[in-house]
């Protein structure tokens, strides 16, 4: 029960207290090791114990040479290391892996837009992706924001449309369709769409923004206001909000107010 467990902990950010009930622990069994020490491993990444987390990276490449999460976890430290060339090499060195699995196409694909401005190879990557796990919601938001930088809305209206099929009724669906929409014009739907996710998930900055940049199309500057100061209260270094929030307080005549979000 320990791997699992120590993988949910990673996932929920309780790093030091999967280091200080499990950092001690092996296993005989090379695949539960190799897990366990890939947790581990992770866990001392994000303390910034680099040594560490590559000594344990080893133990469970050790354990289980082909084991693909630590092997995408090395090419996140090779990254992190000697940069974007190193990390697509590490990839590529395991040609099978970027083939066969969703995390690894689409670690390629970022690798490939951020590092290379391979706009176009980073599509690829991410149709593969999502080829390969069609529910991979972060695949979806990547194709989305690539055809959005593109300009290509007709290409990300559809990819917001296979990410309503993949994951219906999702918050994150809703967030795409409400963007969508605020782009296409109809700031009501917008707005409406924005709203319903922060209802059901009240900590979603991105569906404040969006309504609130409907409100302020439409004119509800207060509206705007009081969306956007939760937003910042939330994720204070979110520099568009910043801006939105300034507007809205020139909006409704508060030019101090203004400067003073700026």
């Amino acid at each position: 029960a320990v791997p699992p467990i120590g993988r949910a902990m990673g996932l929920l950010g309780q790093h030091k207290k999967l280091l200080e009930e499990f950092g001690a622990m092996h296993f005989d069994d090379k695949a539960a090791d190799a897990d366990l020490s890939l947790s581990l491993a992770q866990a001392h990444g994000v303390a910034g114990d680099l040594v560490q987390a590559e000594q344990l990276l080893d133990r469970s490449l050790k354990a289980r040479a082909d084991y693909a999460p630590a092997l995408i976890y090395r090419g996140r430290m090779v990254l992190v290391k000697s940069g974007v060339d190193a990390a697509l090499a590490e990839l590529h060195a395991n040609p099978e892996l970027v083939g066969t699995n969703a995390e690894a196409a689409r670690l390629e694909g970022g690798l490939k837009l951020d590092g290379k401005q391979d706009v176009d190879g980073a599509i690829e990557s991410f149709k593969r992706a999502l080829v390969l796990q069609p529910k991979d919601f972060q695949s979806h938001e990547s194709l989305i924001a690539v055809y959005l930088y593109k300009g290509d809305k007709d290409a990300a209206r559809k990819q917001v449309q296979a990410l309503k099929q993949s994951l219906p009724n999702t918050p994150l669906a809703r967030i795409y369709e409400a963007q969508m929409a605020l782009l296409d014009g109809d700031t009501e739907t917008a707005r409406n769409l924005a709203l319903q996710v922060v209802q059901v998930a009240p900590q979603s900055v991105r569906a404040m923004y969006i309504a609130a940049s409907a409100e302020l199309q439409i004119g509800n500057s207060f509206n705007a206001v009081t969306l956007l100061q939760k937003a910042l209260s939330l994720q204070p270094g979110l520099l568009e909000a910043s801006k939105l929030l300034a507007q809205a307080y020139l909006k409704s005549g508060q030019p101090q107010l203004a400067l003073k979000a700026l």
